[in-house]
């Protein structure tokens, strides 16, 4: 669409506010309802969203809207206390001797419906990989269409396990 502006903020604890602001100033698709219960107090946790700016109206009388279309949760499980270690195959659904070695684990991603099998989640799953994390080792359990869509961007499935997917890209060894 001409006039668009695609736009990727990253929150954390530390601009938590920020984020709960944005939240609340903009139409959050009901496929997002996790985002809303987000907290940051364990984990590094990051939370990546995907917002579309652009001009509607009608002749003269133009407006710019902003549209949240996607979000992506990273979090490092290694800044997590050692108590909760022993919880966190369970919790992800992703082996602990992966985990390990593959800290950084996406744990939640998703493009609103409407926004899909456009380009939008290569997009911001290319960002938080190169940009965000360009020598994290990263993990993830996919599911249904996010079969697909992470085998595309180069993750592969651990051995016996097809939804478990880690980044094993040859200049991605970090």
């Amino acid at each position: 669409m001409k006039n668009e502006e695609i736009i990727i903020e990253r929150f954390d604890i530390n601009n938590y506010v920020k984020y709960r602001q944005n939240l609340s100033s903009v139409c959050v698709p009901s496929e997002f309802y996790t985002l809303c219960r987000q907290t940051f107090d364990l984990a590094k946790k990051n939370v990546f969203l995907m917002f579309r700016k652009y001009e509607s109206g009608i002749l003269f009388f133009k407006k710019q809207k902003t549209n949240l279309i996607g979000y992506c949760i990273v979090e490092d499980i290694r800044y997590l206390p050692e108590d909760y270690q022993d919880s966190l195959e369970a919790g992800y659904q992703i082996p602990l001797s992966v985990l390990k070695e593959y800290s950084t684990v996406i744990s939640d991603c998703m493009i609103a419906k409407k926004y899909r099998r456009k380009g939008y989640g290569r997009k911001l799953a290319e960002y938080v990989i190169n940009s965000a994390y360009p020598n994290s080792k990263i993990s993830l359990k996919a599911i249904e269409d996010g079969l697909y869509f992470w085998d595309k961007l180069d993750f592969e499935s651990i051995k016996d396990n097809n939804s478990v997917k880690i980044l094993k890209r040859g200049n991605r060894n970090a």
